[in-house]
């Protein structure tokens, strides 16, 4: 059972409610709730789901594209998770979606063609996506400065 939060839930739902993508940097100390938070939160909701491992590029890639073709999201016979995230953009088009990415700490050196990936798409399709872009993890400094944060 999830207790608490309220305040925060309440933001992610303002988010989450709007047609236009938004994008949130979820920080803090391991073991607070980050992502007991976000679990909750994307409940009831279509999300993709991927917590970074502190890993190599190539273990990454083969998750990613694993555990959110597991989540029947999108459904892809490629093999590569590129195609997952264009798959996961074009569903956001036509419907809310979630993309919540766990752990972004380890994005700098475990998966480091994940978020370049992620900026390029939306960069082509802002203006069309409905989609909140989460990122959690106990920094998230590699996150904004690709940003442009």
């Amino acid at each position: 059972m999830f207790i608490g939060r309220k305040k925060e839930l309440a933001t992610l739902e303002k988010l989450y409610n709007s047609n236009e993508l938004k994008c949130v940097c979820l920080t803090g100390n391991v073991g607070i709730g980050k992502t007991a938070l976000l679990q909750e939160f994307a409940r009831r909701k279509h999300k993709a789901y991927f917590c970074v491992r502190a890993s190599t590029n190539n273990a990454n890639k083969a998750a990613f594209y694993t555990e959110l073709s597991a989540q029947g999201i999108v459904q892809c016979n490629s093999g590569c998770w590129q195609d997952i995230l264009k798959l996961i953009y074009k569903k956001a088009k036509g419907e809310k979606i979630v993309l919540l990415i766990d752990d972004v700490q380890e994005l700098e050196n475990s998966f480091s063609e994940l978020l370049p990936e992620i900026i390029a798409c939306l960069h082509s399709e802002v203006e069309k996506l409905r989609l909140l872009l989460v990122f959690s993890g106990r920094e998230c400094d590699y996150v904004l400065h690709l940003l442009g944060k």
